[in-house]
């Protein structure tokens, strides 16, 4: 009998990945995580940050925002090293928690690239170790269009401004207005900046409701520093020399060619942020150990597993080709890829699971102020798959909700089925993330709007626009 190194190597130390290992020690295993950059995953660390610095930014805007109270926000500053070093530290502090937890389960973490060398066996640094099962979770890397120019000119990616700015740039052009460049907009807005925000799709946030993109777009056109330019098209990028900006200070200048149709116009502007999505990380010598992939990522079954029966996928890097519904939106959070490494751990060694991997119980989430939340289907998938549904929506400044500066910038939109069965659904509030869970628990126990609707809920708060939304689907 082959003498393996390990029982598990998990290949990326993500969300996905550290559940994956923790899940593989609680059955007695032997397992090791391979990552080739820091514990707890790039893009994990990287939402953990943007959440840190969103909530500073946001709290400056609001403070702003009290003026009409009578608060004098005039002076208000913003100190970019002291900000910065406590995103740091918090971001260290996380990292550090994480490796300890791996640390006391007794997996070993090596800094390393993997690459399969065989179905049993990849490569790290200067050796060779074999496992008898995988677990993939290396998530995903920066989509990069193709832009001429873009080489040649310094710029950013959507997650490297949350992690230190030399100084606020006067004007900024973000490229893609998905959920990380919405996110980076209003941050560099709150700090100062003049921002275009640029996107090749009809409207923003263009996998959300279309409720969403109206309400965050009026929202931004009236900060008045967040100029939106959709169905547009980045075609170019120069350097433009050294100017001296009105304030004295000299800076690089960037020329960017954008187009809509054949209009073409030129912008100058001094900071360029990628935000242009996410696309899986592959390059991993699959072929040699059988795994079955696409542009898109590892096919894998219901329960993670891959084309190799001892090879499993989750998180970011792989997507349920067998599950035909809609509602199955390809996107990655923290809690959705941990429970999708959790099975494929649990099937690896105990086999086949009762639970299987289903979206309708995990938010997506868009940190801005105020926060959107949403959840299942959308109208536009119902309309697609042919789905009988009834939707219903209510604002914020009804009177059974409690009055927030934001009342007007958000409402509760639900859908459901004859059965009344909640299908999806869409939360812009200043809390939606706590407003949401409400729905989240409610879809994985299979309520229904009359249960929301005859629940108490807290009196003069927003939980109430929740209940109001669904006596309207009875």
């Amino acid at each position: 009998m082959k003498k393996y190194d390990y029982d598990l190597i998990v290949i990326g130390g993500g969300a996905a990945g550290v559940a994956g290992a923790m899940m593989a020690t609680t059955n007695g295993k032997k397992v090791a995580i391979i990552e080739k950059n820091l514990i707890g995953g790039r893009n994990t660390i990287c939402g953990f940050t943007q959440l840190i610095a969103s909530r500073f930014s946001q709290l400056l805007y609001r403070a702003r925002e009290g003026a009409s109270f009578g608060l004098n926000s005039d002076h208000l500053k913003v100190n970019l090293p002291s900000m910065y070093s406590e995103i740091q530290n918090n971001t260290e502090t996380y990292i550090e928690m994480r490796k300890k937890e791996l640390e006391e389960a007794k997996i070993d973490i090596i800094q390393s690239l993997a690459r399969f060398i065989s179905p049993i066996e990849v490569a790290i640094n200067d050796r060779t170790l074999t496992a008898k099962k995988f677990l993939i979770a290396t998530g995903t890397n920066l989509y990069t269009d193709e832009i001429t120019g873009l080489p040649d000119v310094d710029y950013l990616t959507s997650s490297e401004i949350y992690l230190g700015l030399p100084r606020i740039p006067k004007v900024v052009l973000v490229v893609g207005a998905g959920q990380d460049g919405v996110e980076a907009a209003e941050f560099l807005a709150n700090l100062g900046s003049s921002v275009i925000l640029v996107d090749m799709d009809e409207r923003i946030l263009p996998k959300e409701d279309p409720e969403v993109a109206k309400i965050i777009e009026a929202k931004f056109n009236r900060k008045k520093n967040i100029k939106i330019l959709t169905e547009t098209k980045v075609v170019a990028l120069e350097n433009d020399g050294m100017q001296t900006l009105p304030t004295g200070r000299k800076t690089k200048v960037i020329r960017a060619i954008l187009a809509r149709g054949e209009q073409r116009k030129s912008v100058r502007i001094e900071t360029v942020v990628l935000a242009t999505g996410q696309k899986p990380e592959l390059d991993l010598g699959l072929e040699n150990a059988n795994v079955k992939y696409e542009t898109t990522g590892i096919v894998v079954s219901n329960q993670m597993q891959t084309s190799n029966k001892n090879i499993f996928a989750a998180g970011g890097v792989s997507f349920i080709k067998e599950n035909k519904k809609i509602s199955d939106i390809l996107f990655s959070s923290y809690e959705k890829d941990s429970y999708e490494g959790a099975i494929a751990a649990s099937v690896a060694f105990n086999g086949r699971s009762k639970t299987i991997v289903e979206n309708n119980g995990f938010v997506r989430m868009t940190n801005i102020y105020p926060k959107v939340a949403s959840i299942g289907m959308t109208e536009d998938q119902c309309i697609l798959s042919g789905i009988k549904y009834t939707a219903a929506i209510s604002g914020l400044t009804q009177k059974t909700a409690t009055w927030s500066p934001s009342a007007e910038d958000g409402f509760v939109k639900i859908l459901c089925n004859r059965e009344k069965k909640i299908l999806g659904a869409t939360i812009v509030a200043p809390n939606a993330d706590i407003l949401m869970q409400e729905i989240s628990l409610a879809m994985r126990n299979g309520l229904s709007v009359v249960d929301i609707a005859a629940a108490p809920h807290v009196g003069m708060s927003l939980a109430e626009a929740v209940r109001v939304t669904a006596r309207k689907l009875l």
